[in-house]
């Protein structure tokens, strides 16, 4: 363990974010009191496992996880304070800074600004997100601007656990919006850094060949895939592969990288291994500039660009290590990004492959060679066949090590459960991996272009119509109520109490037997827990309850009676034909009550803010179809 005193450090700091962030109320005092308590609770141990834990957790170890609880609590508590002085303004303010992104919107533009000043006050690593009338002057990349703009701080949550805008542009280090005033002054043109701009003209040239060369909806899943833009992906698309389980595939990550360092390799082949290195190294940064550094691009470019390092230096890397220097690199520029689910997915999910594809494997394995045994002059006979075999075996097991990780995550956020991302594992990946070594190849100057964005066009294409079929198979996707936080991490408990019990220092301690009748003993207690949490819960929900719903502009109450029947007065509804609250809504909040039934609706009346004039339903509610309004 003390060799990963990178993994300690990052363990720490994650820790003191999450506190500073969840637990502000409650003392950091009360926190090191726990861990002085266990240190002297630990004294009363026999020699042996003293000895063990001296080796597990050296002295070094537990100051370096202290220091960095301190240095992460520390430093989300200053970038706490720091947006509540920005949220304070309420009125008019001189601004001046240099725009880094654009997006154009039917009604207006929209603008990322990078604040050099507000009212001739200095900031630094500010951002904010600027809008502008449609017809007013476009600006453009890299203008530094001075205007006069109307603060707006971010929104919270407006329904239990719902959608927080606030959360969401912390995430992006934004620390509100701003609508200009009055004329807006381009005092410089092209005020940004050389690497900067030469980023943004390759991506841009990248999007415009693409719209170029390809169909709309082919164009705008192929930039979903290779740059991680997402905004013109129609939403019957974007629905079909996240209920077919490839909506992976869309947001850029590890996956992505791989096949990125194959294609580096198949150009620089006949090089030398050095330069090659250092190419991989130096495209890989530029990858992560393209891509707007998403964290599980970052986490992936990272982790890469430590083991091509240590290739370099002749040195050995250590997965723990670069997967947690590559997670601290990332919290460091921004601790609030812990809160972003991308990052949750790409490290549970490789941590899941790290931790248990290969304890799957073993245990696939050695099935698999008894039944060789049995039949060894078949298999000799079918090498390819084996082959094959073995590439799918592997697809899978890899798909469900991230599954058992990552399903918690998937529960909260999205409330569905669903067994085809093992189909779509086996049928998407070699698809997936035809875009990307053919869409790299189109985007060059080279001979066949056209044939290459030919194939492309119909790669892309065959991956869109195998969202839809996998998307529209049955009970392809299961709905669920949102789990309690408290089962939720019983299980991550469970699962790492499974995964020390199989850890080598731990067989070194104790017998198998000893460590079996434990963890079962543990396996209980945490469930007998669960028990009395779901039974305190049941028994306690005795009074009558009425939550109103904020739908926007129309009406919506909650009832739950003491004999938790569930009653519906409303269900808001919108003129715009194209939002649907019921499915935006009504339902996440709903299941966020752990409401799956409702047992009376009633309407008021039937203007389009109160409710919709048809009624298609939901998977996952019971009853009649009444949640689509």
């Amino acid at each position: 363990m003390i060799k990963r005193l990178v993994l300690i450090a990052t363990i720490g700091y994650i820790i003191g974010i999450i506190y500073g962030l969840y637990f502000t109320k409650i003392s950091i005092a009360l926190f090191f009191i726990a861990i002085l308590t266990t240190i002297i609770l630990s004294i009363f141990l026999n020699r042996k496992v003293k000895r063990y834990l001296k080796v597990i957790l050296p002295r070094k170890a537990i100051l370096i996880f202290i220091i960095f609880i301190i240095i992460g609590f520390t430093y989300i508590s200053i970038l706490n304070k720091k947006y509540d002085n920005i949220y304070q303004i309420d009125r008019e303010i001189e601004v001046d800074g240099i725009i880094e992104a654009v997006e154009i919107k039917e009604y207006s533009n929209k603008y990322i600004l990078k604040v050099k000043s507000i009212d001739n006050k200095k900031y630094a690593n500010i951002k904010l997100i600027l809008y502008t009338k449609r017809k007013g002057k476009l600006l453009e990349y890299g203008d530094y601007i001075k205007l006069i703009a109307q603060y707006e701080e971010p929104q919270e949550s407006r329904n239990y656990k719902g959608f927080s805008y606030k959360n969401y542009l912390k995430q992006n280090g934004i620390y509100g919006t701003v609508q200009s005033v009055g004329e807006i002054q381009v005092i410089e043109k092209s005020k940004i850094n050389p690497l900067g701009k030469f980023v943004n003209n390759i991506k841009g040239g990248i999007i415009n060949q693409a719209k170029l060369n390809l169909s709309e909806n082919a164009k705008a899943v192929f930039l979903g895939i290779l740059l991680g833009e997402k905004q013109e992906i129609p939403e019957d698309i974007s629905n079909s592969f996240r209920k077919s389980n490839m909506a992976h595939i869309l947001a850029v990550s590890g996956a992505h990288v791989s096949y990125i360092m194959l294609i580096i390799s198949v150009i620089l082949g006949k090089h030398k291994k050095r330069f090659y290195l250092i190419s991989t190294i130096i495209i890989l940064i530029f990858f992560m500039m393209l891509t707007n550094f998403t964290p599980s691009v970052v986490r992936a470019c990272i982790m890469a660009i430590i083991a091509l390092f240590s290739k370099l230096i002749h040195e050995k890397s250590d997965i723990y290590n670069n997967l947690s220097l590559s997670a601290f690199l990332i919290l460091l520029n921004n601790p609030y990004t812990i809160l972003n689910i991308g990052f949750q997915l790409t490290y549970l999910g490789t941590l899941g492959i790290v931790l248990l594809s290969s304890n799957i494997n073993i245990w696939v394995n050695v099935k698999n060679e008894n039944k060789e045994h049995k039949h060894s002059k078949l298999y000799l006979k079918n090498i390819i066949k084996h082959k094959l075999k073995k590439r799918i075996t592997n697809l899978i097991i890899i798909s469900i090590s991230v599954q058992i990780l990552i399903m918690p995550i998937i529960l909260i956020n999205f409330n569905t459960i669903s067994y085809n991302f093992l189909i779509s594992g086996i049928i998407a990946t070699p698809i997936f991996a035809g875009i990307m070594m053919v869409g790299v190849f189109a985007l060059m100057p080279l001979p066949l272009r056209n044939l290459s964005f030919f194939c492309l066009e119909i790669l892309v294409n065959s991956l869109i119509f195998i969202s839809e079929i996998l998307s529209n198979l049955p009970l392809s996707t299961i709905t669920i109520k949102t789990p309690n936080i408290t089962y939720i991490i019983s299980y991550y408990i469970i699962l790492t109490a499974i995964l020390l019990s199989r850890s080598k220092i731990i067989l070194r301690i104790m017998k198998k037997e000893v460590i079996l009748s434990i963890l079962k003993k543990f396996i209980a207690i945490v469930l007998i827990f669960c028990l009395i949490v779901q039974f305190f819960k049941i028994f306690n929900n005795r009074d009558l309850k009425i939550y109103f719903i904020d739908v926007g502009q129309g009406d919506s109450t909650l009832i739950v009676t003491p004999k938790n029947k569930v009653i519906l007065i409303d269900g808001g509804g919108s003129y715009d034909e194209s939002y649907d609250v019921g499915k935006n809504v009504l339902v996440p909040y709903l299941l966020d009550r752990g409401i799956q039934k409702i047992d009376y609706i009633i309407v008021s009346h039937f203007d389009n803010d109160h409710v919709r004039r048809y009624f298609n339903g939901y998977e996952g509610f019971k009853g009649k179809k009444c949640c689509n309004w």
